[in-house]
């Protein structure tokens, strides 16, 4: 519910803000969302280009206490997808590859196979954009 204030489901807002959320309400409580840039992060570096998935039911958050909500990741099935068709980072390479196969800016972060959707750099937070860059350099 951050961004502008309106409630949305995790998929409109990525869709409408092209990044994820800080904070999910469940039951009118506002948790702050830990772990989502790790997790983009380690999926860049393990090539899932599968990580949320284009429905995003490919990982979750874990209520932690009253306050903080955990993003686990539920399922691998394209790790290790550094060659496959499905890899716009790759992609950008290939001459042949049409241009809603490849990522925009090489920065930006694919979550979903099937989605025609990506994270955009630019329109992460700044918060958002030191984890990320943090967690990649961590490794």
């Amino acid at each position: 519910c951050d961004g502008d204030g309106q409630k949305r489901s995790f998929e409109d807002f990525v869709r409408a803000f092209h990044r994820p959320p800080e904070t999910v309400e469940h039951m009118g409580s506002v948790f702050e969302i830990r772990g989502m840039m790790d997790v983009l992060a380690a999926a860049r570096l393990l090539a899932d280009t599968d990580v949320l998935g284009g429905s995003f039911n490919n990982a979750g958050c874990v209520l932690q206490d009253a306050k903080v909500a955990v993003t686990v990741k539920i399922d691998p099935g394209f790790c290790f997808n550094f060659g496959g068709v499905e890899n716009k980072l790759t992609q950008m390479n290939n001459l042949m590859a049409r241009s809603e196969k490849k990522l925009a800016d090489a920065k930006n972060i694919q979550y979903g196979n099937n989605s025609v959707h990506d994270i955009k750099w630019e329109a992460l937070t700044r918060a958002q954009q030191g984890r990320f860059t943090t967690a990649l350099r961590s490794g």
